[in-house]
């Protein structure tokens, strides 16, 4: 999977496999995803419906085959943790209460 964000975040899904019996690797392009904001996070729920997180923290539920937004939810409520207050103002933008901050 190879991810690349500018104005819109784009995926990239491959299939790898292994020709002449280890000698060579293959990548063959899948499916490409695009969305509308900043990627956070991703991770795989099934074979067809993938979460993600932006850095507004919203949750996103993407139905990948048809390309749907099935859900949004706001993860505020949820208070995610982050390894640091460094690490929160990178993945979310700066966007870190003056409390976090030392």
């Amino acid at each position: 999977m190879q991810v690349s964000c500018l104005i819109n975040c784009f995926c990239k899904f491959f299939q790898v496999s292994v020709v002449d019996g280890r000698s060579k690797i293959r990548f063959v392009p899948l499916q490409r995803l695009t969305v509308s904001y900043l990627l956070l996070s991703m991770h795989w729920l099934n074979t067809r419906t993938l979460a993600t997180v932006d850095t507004m923290e919203q949750l996103h539920l993407v139905d990948v085959r048809t390309q749907e937004e099935l859900e949004v939810l706001d993860l505020a409520e949820v208070r995610l943790v982050y390894g640091t207050s460094h690490f929160k103002g990178l993945a979310t933008g700066g966007n870190v209460s003056r409390a976090l901050v030392s």
